[in-house]
């Protein structure tokens, strides 16, 4: 059973549930355009033993051979490398990467555009999870905490680049992979992420949330206040009540998604454990906020989702997946190590 397959479909809301997200969005909508603009123009290189940098070196060939040969090399080398570079795929377990940026990054091959159909502005590395609650639209390489998965497309990834080269050789600029990653893989991902710490904000509502904190050379709004109180108001209507785990994502606004269900809906990548694994994991910690937000009055109701979850979590511990995630801080250590020891926590009896 996955949490959010893309084949579920979104309950409908009422129009008296709805949070007046109108302005939020319009403004979060003109601030990324000057921020996409801003990192997009700016010659700024990341360092050359970053991750995707390397990655990119260690399958680059000729790029002004015709994209289906080129796209055929890259197929010849990808499962080797994503077995050398520990990213976790349908043949590979994979491992955290500590030196990307904030505190670890694990990422998940799958194919899932058409790479022929990749643009500039098309983001080939789907955020899955973040434990981020900044609104500060920061450039990933100015991120420095949190956790953080990512569904990477490295076939699209490459005819990306491929593409961005041409363009800028066509015109006598460099084709520096280390420009690249910051102007385009890094800047795509930025949506992305501020919706997910939207979705955050509101599960943390109750709680004392860190103030964003942008960090950019020229001024975007203060969304903290704002999103909270409206968020606020929310959590009031929806905590401990008999719902559905996907009503409840459906009522959460975002930005750059319809709503929350739809930022979390995804393919069934279910090839064998590692692919399995790493789809139920990037899902958990957020179904656990909202199977928390309902309490008992939604148990019932989301018994089956709740079951399958617990014993996915069992077979976690017991298969010693867990210790490839070596950052106990995390809610996700916390959640597994709360689950296997008292399974009251998520089933209630």
């Amino acid at each position: 059973m996955l949490f959010f397959k893309e084949s579920l479909k979104t309950p409908s809301v009422s129009s008296d549930g709805a949070v007046h997200f109108d302005n939020i969005k319009k403004h979060a909508e003109i601030d990324f355009s000057i921020v996409n603009l801003y990192y997009k123009d700016r010659e700024t290189n990341v360092r050359n033993h970053n991750f995707f940098v390397r990655l990119i070196k260690q399958l680059l060939s000729d790029v002004t051979q015709e994209e289906t040969s080129y796209l055929e090399e890259v197929d010849r080398q990808l499962r080797s490398i994503v077995r050398m570079f520990k990213i976790t795929s349908e043949y590979s377990k994979g491992e955290p990467i500590l030196s990307l940026f904030g505190d670890t990054v694990m990422l998940f091959e799958k194919s899932f555009l058409n790479p022929f159909d990749v643009t500039e502005d098309i983001n080939v590395m789907k955020c899955v999870y973040s434990s981020s609650t900044d609104l500060g639209m920061n450039h990933p390489s100015k991120i420095e905490n949190g956790h953080y998965m990512f569904m990477l497309d490295i076939r699209a990834l490459m005819i990306q680049y491929k593409r961005w080269s041409l363009e800028r050789l066509e015109v006598g600029d460099h084709n520096l992979p280390t420009l690249f990653v910051y102007q385009v893989l890094y800047t795509n991902v930025i949506k992305d992420l501020f919706d997910f710490a939207l979705v955050n904000r509101f599960f943390d509502a109750m709680g004392e949330i860190e103030d964003s904190d942008p960090k950019h050379p020229f001024h975007i709004r203060d969304y903290d206040k704002r999103v909270d109180k409206a968020f606020d108001d929310l959590f009031e209507k929806l905590a401990f009540t008999n719902r559905y785990y996907t009503e409840v994502f459906s009522w959460i606004p975002t930005c750059f998604s319809d709503n929350a269900l739809t930022l979390l809906k995804r393919p069934v990548y279910d090839d064998n454990n590692n692919t399995k694994i790493f789809t139920y994991l990037s899902n958990s910690i957020i179904l656990n906020d909202a199977i928390f937000l309902l309490s008992e009055n939604g148990f019932k109701k989301n018994r089956d989702i709740i079951t399958a979850y617990k014993y996915f979590f069992r077979d976690l511990v017991k298969n010693k997946y867990i210790e490839h995630f070596n950052f106990k801080d995390s809610k996700l250590y916390i959640l597994t190590e709360s689950l296997v020891n008292d399974t009251k926590l998520i089933t209630g009896e």
